[in-house]
């Protein structure tokens, strides 16, 4: 029995190939917290936006006091002004940190009075790049297994980067290439249109990683080896469109007898990005995925882009995390 394979792109789709590309960010918007200086999410935003065009504003999240507050040291007006001038001086120290590394870089600042989430999902429009990163104490891996990144993923009609990294990150088959997974279910276009354009504007190679998992019992060895060669050629005709609409990008096919966790760490290490796609209120990945968005975002030390759909192609591809992968 082969294993389930989903659509793949009609070939009238090359009279529009301009609806492969993703839309261009009008913006980026990056997330800060309190320590500054913690800046990867803050340089990797500043240099994305340098290289897009694109203006740079900067978030950062803070609490006005309350009325039940009022038996404090201070009184509410005056802690109220306090933590404005703190979230004022680190959005200060992120904006000069942002033009030492684009000193020409169009940058402004907003303080958001709540939560972080909130903070990014009113800043942040569908023409719009998030950006979120490491802090002193939480890193992006954290926060996103801590639910603050998972539900602005979830809840954004806008692709989120977050942002962290190793000192040494241990190099992958893919170092310094963009990396995208495909699976066999329906998830975004989206993503794959991402990719491609993000290989392009880092003049680097792209790999395509699909994990699949091959028939068990070794008597079965033969019919692997059938859907192996449905896999790779599925791969191939899902893949044809976006290599003819990107045809300066070279493209690296890899179908892995393996899970998902274990195909895009071997590939991922030292990539120069990494791209999953959401399925919105479906969740990140899809389905029963969670613990392989945890397991990656744990252990892949390397920017990931989580992209959603934002438009019906009448046609669904899938972006590895769906189902047993």
């Amino acid at each position: 029995m082969s294993p389930q394979q989903g659509p793949v792109p009609d070939p009238s789709w090359r009279h529009g190939q301009a609806a492969l590309l993703p839309v261009p960010p009008r913006e980026l918007i990056v997330g800060v917290a309190h320590d500054a200086r913690s800046g990867a999410a803050l340089e990797w935003a500043a240099a994305e936006a340098a290289a897009r065009n694109v203006p740079l504003r900067i978030v950062h999240a803070f609490r006005l006091p309350t009325l039940t507050d009022a038996w404090a040291a201070l009184s509410v007006p005056a802690q109220s002004a306090v933590a404005l001038e703190a979230a004022q001086h680190v959005l200060h120290d992120s904006m000069c940190h942002a033009l030492k590394v684009v000193p020409d870089l169009e940058v402004s600042t907003h303080p958001h009075n709540g939560s972080g989430i909130d903070a990014l999902l009113t800043q942040g429009t569908t023409d719009a790049l998030l950006v979120v990163g490491a802090g002193a104490q939480q890193t992006a891996w954290a926060l996103l297994r801590g639910s603050t990144a998972t539900r602005i993923a979830e809840k954004a009609r806008t692709p989120l980067v977050a942002v962290t990294l190793a000192e040494r990150p241990s190099p992958g088959s893919s170092q310094g290439r963009v990396v995208v997974g495909v699976s066999q279910v329906g998830s975004p276009l989206d993503a794959l249109g991402f990719a491609f354009d993000a290989a392009r504007r880092r003049s680097t190679g792209l790999t395509a990683v699909r994990a699949w998992s091959p028939l068990t019992p070794d008597l079965r060895r033969g019919k692997n080896a059938i859907a192996e060669r449905e896999q790779r050629e599925h791969l191939r005709r899902l893949l044809r469109p976006y290599e003819e609409a990107f045809p300066d990008v070279e493209v690296r096919h890899r179908v892995l007898p393996v899970g998902a966790v274990e195909a895009l760490m071997n590939e991922a290490g030292g990539a120069s990005l990494l791209v999953l796609g959401s399925r919105g209120h479906r969740g990140l990945l899809g389905g029963s995925s969670g613990h392989v968005r945890r397991a990656l975002l744990s252990q892949v030390h390397t920017p990931v882009a989580i992209v959603p759909a934002r438009r019906a192609r009448g046609t669904r591809l899938g972006l590895v995390g769906s189902r047993n992968h």
